[in-house]
């Protein structure tokens, strides 16, 4: 059971990062057009794939752990992906060197919050799946 943890995390986390690299690439003057439209296209390709592995790991985790948390937890992360998907989609189309109007900031920054927020979620829900996989290997 222990795979599910590690494999969530491996799901997950290159989705992260590629959104990390889209919301900082804002902040970057010197991003080439070539640079800035990879990070793209890394972000739609580890999305695409978390989208797919997300529904596979819901299932997985309903019908391997007890604790209804773990699901609960799974849920939130699931939800707050999405709203970072869709708040990433709404950003103005990114312009190398180009200025960062103070609503695209405001954006960038819950923006942020939400990749952070998705991180601790996914902390918690792998401590609450080796918990209980910790348990039931105790005699």
């Amino acid at each position: 059971m222990e795979a599910f943890v590690r494999e969530q995390s491996k799901l997950l986390s290159p989705n992260l990062i590629a959104a990390e690299d889209i919301l900082s690439s804002y902040y970057s003057e010197n991003l080439t057009q070539k640079y800035t439209a990879e990070r793209l296209d890394n972000w739609h390709k580890t999305s695409r794939d978390w989208r797919v592995a997300s529904r596979v790991l819901s299932a997985s985790h309903a019908s391997n752990f007890l604790n209804p948390d773990i699901g609960k937890t799974f849920k939130q992360i699931i939800n707050k992906r999405k709203q970072l998907g869709i708040a990433i989609t709404n950003l103005p189309d990114l312009k190398p060197g180009a200025n960062v109007s103070e609503k695209t900031k405001k954006e960038l920054e819950d923006a942020n919050d939400l990749v952070n927020q998705i991180g601790e979620l996914l902390q918690e829900c792998g401590a609450l799946m080796t918990i209980e996989t910790r348990t039931n290997l105790t005699p």
